[in-house]
């Protein structure tokens, strides 16, 4: 594991094999750890660089203060970035990451050569889809927000469970191995804040 300093923020990240760089980025309640099954076959022709997003693994946060932003992890990412050679890149972001990936293409797409967006959340703001209809109360903030009150009660595996299961059903959160598990446990408080 290594760290690059961005914006006062020392970021973690790992870095594996050679050629042109491919930086990821992960979802909610992920890290750099969430790339693990794929660093061996991506690695083989390029530079693979799994970011860890402020207040994620291996930071311990507490889900106090007002850092934690997408608009944050957002320039976090672009600063990163700034900092690989040779530019441009390749990024690939998964759900919440592929949103943050998106944005930094949308801001930055001098940085990019190629962008891959792996099942990306988010919402994204009227001006790309001018016939949706306004957002109304979203589904999974009541759930992010029903975890996090659990998180604040100290019922970590409560929180997580209801919100695992949430997303992919009944019993998902009971069907995960123990690694994955921790990995969520150790980011779950990236939840309340």
């Amino acid at each position: 594991m290594q760290t690059l300093r961005v914006h006062g923020y020392d970021m973690a990240y790992l870095a594996v094999g050679e050629g042109p760089p491919l930086v990821c980025v992960h979802g909610t309640l992920g890290d750099f750890r969430t790339w693990y099954a794929v660093l061996g076959p991506l690695s083989k022709k390029h530079r693979v660089i799994a970011v860890s997003l402020r207040r994620f693994f291996p930071e311990h946060w507490d889900g106090v203060g007002d850092d934690y932003r997408m608009a944050q992890h957002v320039a976090d990412v672009i600063a990163f970035i700034e900092q690989i050679a040779p530019k441009p890149v390749d990024l690939m972001g998964h759900s919440r990451g592929g949103h943050i990936s998106f944005r930094v293409a949308e801001l930055r797409p001098d940085l990019l050569r190629k962008l891959v967006l792996a099942e990306p959340g988010g919402s994204l703001d009227a001006t790309l889809d001018p016939a949706a209809a306004p957002g109304g109360p979203s589904e999974q903030a009541d759930r992010i927000a029903a975890s996090a009150e659990k998180i604040k009660a100290g019922d970590i595996d409560g929180a997580l469970r209801s919100f695992v299961d949430g997303i992919d059903g009944e019993g998902a959160w009971g069907r995960l191995p123990a690694a994955a598990k921790q990995q969520l446990r150790d980011n779950a408080f990236t939840l309340v804040g």
